[in-house]
């Protein structure tokens, strides 16, 4: 069995969870972790692998565990796709004999039939699965339990998805109604702080047209009101740093949008011989197909025929699948400098929106977790004006609610897109043309 009590993880100077109690038994369940990305989900799957000592508390593990990390889904072999290489390792991992076994985003770069290949071996495992993913529908399909990272808390919820759902949903409305409370009260305290402010002021004033007995008399009287107000109005602030410490923590839906421009004046975009397919001005385009069928080559080609066709026309912006080796020592502060011309202040405000915090930006990219890497390239491209958008599975490793704030951006976006994906609550949400690439006959 799994027990963890007081535990507490922090890197340097960052705080990243702590777990006050948790329990495990030896049954068989999934356990689906979410949460934001860079909340802490891959160091608690390496804590409970016991790759990861940085944490004080008390922690066990009595089953034989087997953790397949991120990383070991990237391929060395390039006669492999992303996909294939995926494949075969789930293929290995539910070969192993234990009785634990950690998954940490097994369906990047997955295509559909592999997808439920994944979900059926699952299902079949007979032990415990701890299941990190920012897939909903994967999640919804297999977990019985959810544990939820957020505000440097871990909870389990003993429920499906969608009976969390709809509990995190009572919680959201009960921060909301707490934070506008919150707001309500540091408004009367602040309107009350001014007003004893005042009354201070007027109490040092020395009273005029009065003789000197009465003005003495008067201020004897002022002097002892004054220090009732001084009394009061330390004790208002008092009351003003307790309640902002103890803030409820909430974030509103926050939005991110791309810049659009040069406007192109051309109605169609591009024409692609091979698949007798179209694509327009103005157009969202998804590139679908099985794994190793050629989808990143083809966006490749796209990306240099437009760059030809176009010249000083085209404004493209490119989102690949891997960030460049070479860059990965670098500090995202380091980084933003290198790769946009934009003032890094504007950034900062844009990453924020993916809840950045001001220690991330100094860590070094080798240390960000996958979804914060695209994070970081999403924002540098939205700073740029662009009139074409190429992105390689964006999605991959994206928190929930980063998706759904990206999914919002790509339908307001005036230019052209086109997308692969695997992700199909994606392509039904964004909507727009599907070329699918099948094997030739």
């Amino acid at each position: 069995m799994i027990q963890i009590s007081n535990l507490k993880l922090s890197y340097a100077d960052q705080f990243i969870f702590e777990i006050k109690n948790l329990n495990i038994m030896n049954e068989k369940t999934v356990i689906g972790i979410i949460g934001n990305n860079g909340t802490g989900k891959t160091s608690f799957a390496k804590i409970i692998a016991g790759l990861e000592n940085s944490y004080t508390g008390i922690f066990k593990n009595t089953f034989t565990t087997f953790y397949l990390e991120q990383n070991y889904f990237r391929s060395n072999d390039v006669k492999l796709s992303g996909g294939e290489f995926c494949k075969q390792q789930i293929i290995e991992i539910f070969q192993k004999q234990c009785e634990l076994l950690i998954l940490d985003e097994v369906t990047v770069h997955l295509d559909y039939d592999n997808r439920k290949f994944l979900m059926n071996s699952i299902r079949k495992f007979k032990g415990i699965i701890l299941l990190i993913s920012h897939d909903p529908n994967l999640i919804e399909e297999t977990a019985t339990e959810i544990l939820e990272i957020e505000d440097n808390k871990i909870n389990l919820f003993k429920m499906n998805y969608n009976a969390y759902l709809f509990e995190n949903e009572n919680l959201t409305k009960q921060k909301q109604l707490s934070l506008f409370h919150y707001k309500q009260q540091k408004e009367k305290l602040e309107m009350n702080i001014k007003m004893q402010k005042i009354n201070s002021q007027n109490s040092d004033r020395k009273p005029t047209r009065m003789s000197e007995s009465d003005a003495r008399l008067i201020s004897s009287y002022n002097y002892q009101g004054k220090k009732n107000v001084d009394k009061n109005l330390k004790s208002l602030k008092t009351k003003l740093n307790k309640l902002v410490t103890e803030k409820p923590i909430y974030e509103f839906n926050k939005k991110i949008s791309f810049t659009y421009g040069p406007i192109l004046k051309q109605k169609n975009i591009i024409y692609l011989e091979e698949y007798n397919f179209k694509i327009s001005n103005n157009d969202k385009v998804f590139i679908c197909g099985n794994n190793g069928i050629g989808k990143t080559t083809l966006l490749n080609k796209i990306y240099q025929k437009l760059e030809k066709e176009y010249k000083t026309d085209i404004s493209i912006g490119y989102l690949k699948q891997n960030m460049d080796d070479f860059y990965l020592n670098y500090t995202v502060v380091e980084y933003l400098k290198e790769m946009s011309t934009d003032n890094i202040s504007n950034i900062r405000g844009l990453l924020s929106q993916f809840k950045y915090s001001e220690t991330t930006f100094h860590k070094k990219l080798v240390n960000l977790s996958e979804g914060e890497k695209i994070q970081l390239h999403i924002c540098i491209l939205l700073t740029k004006k662009t009139n074409v958008l190429l992105l390689d599975e964006p999605t991959n490793y994206l928190d929930i609610k980063s998706i759904e704030m990206f999914e919002e951006a790509i339908k307001q976006y005036d230019g052209t897109t086109i997308i692969i994906s695997h992700d199909q609550n994606f392509i039904k949400k964004i909507g727009g043309k599907i070329l699918y690439l099948k094997e030739p006959n």
